[in-house]
């Protein structure tokens, strides 16, 4: 079964709309069944409790500044992760990016490098990647040509 978010809401008035339809037996495509709510529950509930999870992790990430070690961290839980960057007169080299297979597909290295990113905006610097994650993260959001056309 496929859920579309509503898109006047956030996904708090989402999942409020969603527990409702359950709760009286209206799911999304099974409109005249009953009881859907287990069945519901079941498959969309622990769905709905990781994505939830995942963007309040993301949303209370501290990215800090290792100026000695050059470096951008995210302490989660006892796992650290890193953005290994360069420094120069107008360049911000990002050199390598390092998550930890505890925390890997969560977003962290994205963040990382989106950090980074927004450091170098604010400080009005040009970005040079020699890391393979950051350097697709840039082609995927337009920001490098497509790999072959430069």
């Amino acid at each position: 079964m496929f859920v579309r978010p509503r898109q006047d809401g956030g996904f708090r008035e989402f999942v409020a709309d969603l527990s409702r339809k359950c709760e009286t037996g209206l799911c999304p495509g099974r409109e005249n069944t009953l009881p859907t709510f287990p069945v519901m529950w079941r498959y969309a509930f622990p769905a709905l409790c990781r994505f939830r999870g995942r963007i309040r992790r993301l949303c209370s990430m501290q990215i800090t500044d290792n100026k000695a070690a050059r470096r951008f961290e995210v302490h989660i839980d006892r796992y650290t992760a890193w953005l290994d960057y360069a420094r120069g007169e107008r360049i911000l080299d990002i050199l390598h990016t390092d998550v930890p297979s505890a925390l890997s597909g969560q977003g962290v290295g994205t963040a990382l490098v989106r950090h980074a990113l927004e450091v170098a905006r604010a400080e009005g610097r040009t970005v040079v990647s020699h890391c393979s994650f950051s350097t697709a993260y840039l082609r995927k959001h337009g920001l490098l040509p497509p790999e072959g056309n430069g």
